[in-house]
């Protein structure tokens, strides 16, 4: 059985440290903190809550693979052994963060799918150990050297020059806006109201210049901030088909590799901004039962982070089979969908306008607009919102500016139901909405018997898919 990497005291540390900042911060820069003794029973707390359990939980872990079953033992207090064959082991994650990357050091992450949480995590191993140990769970006995010369060409690559037109048709002005007003309320509060009381004093002109200015300067650090992230959360993304699914690897400073297991895959979904639609191009993500990864949203991976309309059909091709997006006869809801989504906008806007004038005596002036504005967003949800049905595949659509579509294999449906509101049923409508192990999809308003069809024809193709475990 072997150790974990001795820099596993220090990781264990930050953590700590990182899980105590907030009350340390309270204590330190509150009343409390002036005081030396307070101070130094602070540190002295700190100390002995992050350093003691990091050293002994570090003796305490020991792993190694003993027959054909991993085993890892861990606990200082309560000692914990488990086993987990190997042939269970679906995939086997090596993640780096930057501060990983940059001391040759690695997590490793060991997933069987038996829940939706890692089954092992070994934190933190030498980059050398934890592709080794990767390799001799996915691998068997085989070096790296020929895993790697039999590993499958990428079926898709972002480059560089895709993650930064996937940054700059999204924009994160408002994340900044959000930073700004936290830094305000805990540090630069009293500047603010310096720079407030100054922009006050200063001729009309000059404040219609200066703010014009800054709000040039905050959408373009958004633009710059969205392309530095796509750059760094996707730098390198590849796609590869092997036997256990589909493998996906990127990042720069924190470098992930994981394994979709194509089984395991309940839809996929295809997202179209209105950036993205405009200059040709959409997002790709799986959803998976459970996650792969706990760095990764749940049940929720990229398969694309941005992928041209003419590449859609081929990589959604490795998770659904022969299939493509653009090849079915949609159907349309009923227009009956308009009058939903009007009403409800009309009610929403008319509070919010009636409210707005007892302070803003004008507010009313834009009532009509936003009605008109309002009838114009309904008729084009009711256009875009569409369905089709095939022997293999359910796909749903729906969005105002921007498209979703999601296509879900027939053998991954578990449960089709239908639903109406009181409105709805007034007017002979119900909702459908079908549920995977990893995700819901709902078709608004539709006839009501058309529902009921739908439903019984769904359940049925989707025994058939299972039993022929497509």
């Amino acid at each position: 059985m072997r150790r974990l990497h001795p820099a596993t005291i220090f990781f264990r540390v930050l953590d700590a440290l990182r899980a105590m900042l907030l009350p340390l911060i309270f204590v330190m820069f509150g009343r409390a903190g002036r005081d030396d003794a307070v101070q130094e029973l602070v540190f002295g707390a700190i100390a002995v809550l992050s350093v003691v359990p990091a050293i002994f939980n570090y003796l305490a872990t020991r792993f190694g693979i003993e027959g054909n079953s991993l085993h890892v033992k861990s606990g200082w207090i309560w000692r914990q052994k488990r086993a987990i064959p190997i042939e269970r082991i679906q995939n086997v994650v090596v993640r780096r963060s930057f501060l990983e990357s940059t001391f040759g050091l690695a997590t490793l992450v060991v997933e069987t799918g038996s829940s939706s949480e890692a089954e092992v995590k070994l934190s933190v191993l030498s980059l050398e150990d934890a592709e080794e140990l990767r390799h001799r769970l996915l691998h068997g006995h085989a070096s790296t050297q020929e895993v790697q010369q039999q590993a499958p060409p990428a079926l898709y690559h972002a480059s560089n020059t895709d993650l930064i037109v996937a940054g700059a048709l999204q924009n994160r002005a408002l994340f900044i806006i959000g930073s700004v007003i936290g830094l305000n309320e805990f540090i630069i509060r009293d500047y603010a109201e310096q720079a407030i009381s100054w922009f006050d004093r200063v001729p009309e002109p000059v404040r219609i210049g200066f703010g014009s200015i800054a709000i040039l300067a905050l959408f373009t650090l958004g633009w710059i901030l969205s392309i530095l992230i796509s750059a760094a959360q996707f730098y390198n993304f590849r796609v590869r088909r092997t036997e256990k699914g589909i493998q996906v690897t990127h990042g720069l400073f924190t470098q992930l590799e994981f394994l979709m297991p194509v089984k395991r895959i309940q839809a996929i979904e295809l997202s179209l901004p209105a950036l993205f639609r405009l200059f040709g191009f959409g997002v790709l993500r799986a959803r998976l039962m459970g996650s792969i990864t706990e760095k990764v949203p749940t049940g929720n991976l990229p398969l694309a982070p941005i992928v041209r309309m003419n590449q859609v059909d081929r990589l959604s091709s490795l998770a659904l089979g022969s299939f493509s997006f653009f090849n079915f006869e949609y159907l349309p809801v009923s227009r009956l969908h308009i009058r939903r989504r009007f009403l409800r906008s009309l009610i929403f806007w008319t509070v919010v306008v009636a409210v707005s004038s007892i302070k803003w005596k004008f507010a009313g002036l834009a009532w009509p607009v936003l009605m008109i504005l309002a009838l114009l967003l309904a008729n084009l949800r009711w256009r875009k919102t569409r369905y089709a049905v095939t022997d293999q595949h359910f796909v749903g659509c729906h969005g105002a500016l921007g498209l979703m579509v999601a296509a879900v294999p027939l053998g991954a449906i578990q449960t089709v139901s239908t639903g109406s509101s009181w409105f709805q049923r007034r007017l002979g409508l119900a909702d459908l909405t079908l549920v995977t192990a990893a995700s819901s999809h709902s078709i608004p308003d539709l006839d009501h018997d058309t529902a009921l069809e739908l439903q019984d024809r769904l359940m049925a193709l989707s025994a058939v898919a299972e039993r022929r475990g497509v």
